[in-house]
């Protein structure tokens, strides 16, 4: 059975697996290219099949900043108050 293409939106946040650096790297979908590749912050053509839903994980927040596009910031909510 062929597998599902996932459909991603403009603004989710993505893990994009970058052969590069030999891994998977937060990123956030910018668009969609006439060619059916989207187009992250890091990367202007990705395909759908390096592409997965960005894992929750424990607090952390991901702050996109365009002059470091492609890297996760560490951060924690201290308190909510």
């Amino acid at each position: 059975m062929p597998k599902a293409t996932p459909i991603f939106k403009n603004g989710e946040f993505v893990e994009y697996y970058s052969r590069a650096r030999g891994g998977w790297v937060n990123s956030m979908v910018l668009g969609k290219n006439s060619d059916g590749t989207y187009r992250l912050d890091c990367k202007q053509k990705a395909s759908a099949e390096d592409l997965r839903p960005q894992m929750p994980n424990s607090g952390a927040l991901n702050l996109v900043n365009p002059q470091t596009s492609c890297r996760k910031l560490p951060a924690s909510i201290l308190s909510g108050d």
